[in-house]
């Protein structure tokens, strides 16, 4: 069972840190206190319907009422076919709709898939596919809405710690 430790905690660094930006999270991405079920759904179009919403991100970054930067935090199943999947799909949405809101998503938007593993062997094979994964992508941009993209990934520790956190802050600071 996912407890969603590395979301919350992704959750609590982005928002102290980015504070003068609307943080649009998706419920795991807050602490135990939050009844709401709050979901980010991505759709394809300024239509809100359910043919047209495509997925669920965790975490969405608004500059200036557009969506600069899509968050996806992945505490399971890593293989290659979830993450390249997170990632087409959201980058073939155009829009965040919530209640009468609808925010565009820029036409130079970042996606940052970030990877939190248990503890990973120093000469894992799973390092190697997502640097991979990282350079296949990349090579395909811009697609969609989607321009830059970066994966990644860690022990599980290293993001509760704060040992990462300066790595995704810079990342995210580059994408706004």
């Amino acid at each position: 069972m996912v407890t969603h430790e590395v979301h919350k905690e992704l959750g609590t660094w982005i928002t102290e840190v980015f504070c003068g930006y609307e943080i649009i999270k998706d419920a795991a991405c807050t602490d135990a206190s939050c009844n709401r079920r709050q979901q980010v759904r991505l759709y394809r179009d300024l239509i809100k319907s359910k043919p047209e919403n495509y997925c669920f991100v965790d975490m969405i970054i608004v500059k200036d009422n557009v969506i600069k930067v899509i968050i996806e935090i992945e505490e399971s199943g890593f293989s290659p076919t979830k993450i390249y999947g997170k990632f087409l799909t959201s980058a073939l949405c155009s829009y965040y709709h919530f209640q009468k809101r609808s925010i565009e998503i820029n036409k130079h938007a970042a996606f940052i898939q970030i990877i939190a593993m248990g503890e990973i062997k120093k000469k894992s094979i799973k390092i190697m596919q997502y640097q991979n994964i990282e350079k296949s992508i990349r090579k395909i941009l811009p697609i969609g809405r989607i321009q830059y993209y970066n994966l990644i990934y860690g022990d599980k520790s290293e993001f509760l710690t704060g040992t990462r956190k300066a790595e995704v802050i810079d990342i995210i600071k580059e994408s706004i």
